[in-house]
């Protein structure tokens, strides 16, 4: 029995996206070597990032959030555009969900408007945390 494997949407989004470019350098008539093409994983970011290197000031937007994340973590060419758009959000006891689409495309002097896009969603989660007098945590006493 072949089982497929099971990778987290962060791996697909990230070979969504290389995949996407790889084929649009071909339809470019851009030849890449076995090497290139087995490399070219590696421009991508990592799949996650970790709030440590958010540096003051801590209160900015989810969307601000996602653009920096995008120019400053991840590898991407000057010919790249995207665009970020709000889903929506959702709510459970412990946090708040926020849902974004960020649409990526390549467009070039002789089609402006782009052939192909790819899309990479994000979820941020804002986590409600209640101080432990409030939760109910027994207290130890003497």
């Amino acid at each position: 029995m072949n089982i497929p494997e099971i990778k987290s949407y962060e791996e697909q989004a990230i070979d969504t996206v290389v995949s996407v470019i790889n084929r649009a350098k071909e339809k470019l008539g851009v030849r890449q070597t076995l090497r290139q093409l087995a490399n070219s994983r590696d421009f991508a970011c990592n799949a996650k990032l970790s709030l440590r290197d958010i540096g003051p000031p801590f209160a900015i937007t989810s969307e601000k959030f996602i653009h920096d994340t995008i120019e400053k973590k991840w590898k991407l060419t000057d010919t790249f555009m995207y665009v970020v758009r709000y889903m929506g959000g959702s709510k459970n006891e412990v946090s708040q969900y926020y849902y974004f689409e960020a649409i990526f495309s390549q467009p070039t002097v002789s089609y402006p408007i782009p052939q192909a896009t790819v899309s990479v969603f994000f979820t941020l989660e804002d986590k409600h945390i209640e101080p432990p007098n409030e939760r109910g945590v027994p207290m130890v006493s003497k």
